[in-house]
């Protein structure tokens, strides 16, 4: 029957109204139009979960970025430590006159891992350096590098001390082991610390006397060395091994023990690169008078055996240290001068060659020396103390 009919009500409350398709409104005969005046509950609350969807990608890339951690470390200013309270001659602290300067040697600060949010904060901070955390391990673990640094720290307090002590011509003793190579003749024979004081029973006073002596041998030929060992007086047979050029080789590497004893009693920090500073300490506990002139002086570089100044690595951020301390002075190895000069600001910067130069330039108190030029403000300096607080498990080296 033709005619609008009364739509039945459709379970749930919903009303429709339903109409047969007419001429020109669009529908087929005999179609139905329906029209719904209120969703289904479910239908609503799908819509409204998808809304929480973006949030929830937000959250979760903000988790990720900070539990992800790259493989990159911060290289901060660490400090600069004077060493006149640390330095022992035969086993006592020299006393200290009124008035008189100091030696400080200069650290870097190496954090952990950073996160993401730690290495952007990194990237505005100037004063920061990022490096891969590799270039400290060498591709091992954090554990073998800290290992590996303390023994190069006590390796450099040692050349130190020798080189200190020839150049104020105290006598000698022999020739003390300051490290046993891997896998050579040495190896399980010798240890670090024995004293050589014969080889092949012609007696040894320094380290380049043990060295001669061992090279007068040819490769096979069994070398006896008279060793003191912890106060105990051994004699140890080495057969030489090749060291590729048809010389013998024993495998270690050797300093001159001095009569007079002289160390440095620093805990916590690692390298090489204090022992330039350690060299001026020694010369200055071991002659009389103040030698640094009443002046606060920063040092930083290798001491080698040929009494020569080693480059060392994080000199911007040392030069931060320096400045932070309000030293007068700060040394640095030629080599690197200009990385010191980039973050010295007004801090007066003087570049040595050996121990001679650079205790010509505390004599002359910088009157010649080369000046750093200063450098902008850091556009990042509020970031740092910030990526402090967020760095964990750092290790000055």
């Amino acid at each position: 029957m033709d005619g609008d009919r009364d739509a039945p009500n459709l379970p749930g409350g919903e009303t429709n109204s339903v109409a047969r398709g007419a001429a020109g409104d669009g529908l087929g005969a005999g179609d139905v139009a329906v029209s719904t005046d209120r969703m289904h509950p479910d239908v609503g609350r799908r819509h409204r979960s998808w809304k929480w969807v973006p949030v929830a990608c937000v959250v979760v890339l903000l988790i990720a970025g900070g539990w992800y951690r790259t493989d990159y470390v911060g290289m901060f200013p660490g400090s600069a430590a004077g060493l006149d309270h640390l330095v022992e001659v035969n086993g006592q602290t020299p006393a200290e006159e009124p008035g008189e300067g100091d030696i400080h040697f200069l650290t870097v600060t190496v954090g952990s891992r950073m996160n993401f949010y730690e290495y952007l904060l990194a990237k505005l901070d100037d004063d920061v350096e990022i490096v891969d955390e590799s270039v400290f391990t060498g591709g091992g673990t954090r554990d073998e590098a800290r290992q590996r640094n303390f023994a190069a720290m006590d390796a450099s307090e040692q050349q130190a001390a020798a080189t200190a002590l020839d150049y104020l011509g105290a006598p000698s003793i022999g020739a003390s082991v300051l490290v046993v190579i891997g896998g050579t003749p040495a190896e399980n024979n010798l240890h670090v610390n024995d004293l050589i004081t014969a080889v092949n029973g012609v007696a040894v006073a320094s380290s380049s006397d043990a060295v001669k002596q061992v090279q007068q041998s040819v490769p096979g030929d069994e070398i006896e060395l008279a060793v003191d060992r912890d106060g105990e007086a051994q004699v140890i047979t080495i057969t030489a091994a090749d060291n590729g050029e048809g010389r013998a080789l024993i495998g270690v590497q050797l300093v001159t023990r001095y009569e007079e004893q002289v160390g440095i009693k620093i805990d916590g920090v690692g390298g090489p690169s204090a022992g330039m500073a350690m060299t001026l300490e020694f010369i200055d506990a071991l002659t009389p008078g103040d030698m640094t002139n009443g002046l606060e002086i920063a040092v930083t570089g290798e001491i080698l055996p040929d009494g020569t100044a080693g480059p060392v690595g994080g000199v911007p951020q040392k030069a931060i240290a320096a400045r932070r301390a309000d030293v007068d002075l700060m040394l640095v190895p030629e080599a690197n001068l200009d990385d010191a000069l980039t973050t010295a600001g007004d801090l007066k910067v003087v570049a040595i060659t050996d121990v001679q130069s650079a205790l010509d330039a505390i004599g002359e108190a910088g009157a010649t020396s080369k000046v750093s030029k200063g450098r902008s403000p850091n556009r990042g300096a509020w970031v740092s103390p910030l990526l402090r607080a967020l760095e964990y498990s750092r290790a000055e080296a």
